[in-house]
């Protein structure tokens, strides 16, 4: 599978999708994932910048090498530290 690159629109900040292998491994940020939602089919990262959830969408990380993240709101709210 190529890599795929996230970008957070909220600061900016773009790396590696990863999964547990990659974050452990990898000298670049990784977008820390979270799991998928099965009802939206949305996958969620977190993002090793700013800490916001993102929802991507599988289909175009399999499409492009870039895909910009959109924020979750909702969860935003609730786990602000």
């Amino acid at each position: 599978m190529p890599e795929c690159f996230i970008i957070c629109p909220v600061c900016g900040c773009r790396g590696k999708a990863g999964n547990l292998f990659i974050q452990n491994h990898s000298g670049e940020s990784c977008f820390k994932h979270l799991g998928h939602d099965p009802f939206r089919g949305n996958m969620h990262y977190c993002c090793p910048s700013c800490g916001r959830f993102l929802f991507v969408d599988p289909m175009e990380m399999l499409s492009g090498q870039c895909v910009a993240g959109i924020p979750d709101l909702r969860e935003s709210v609730f786990f602000q530290s």
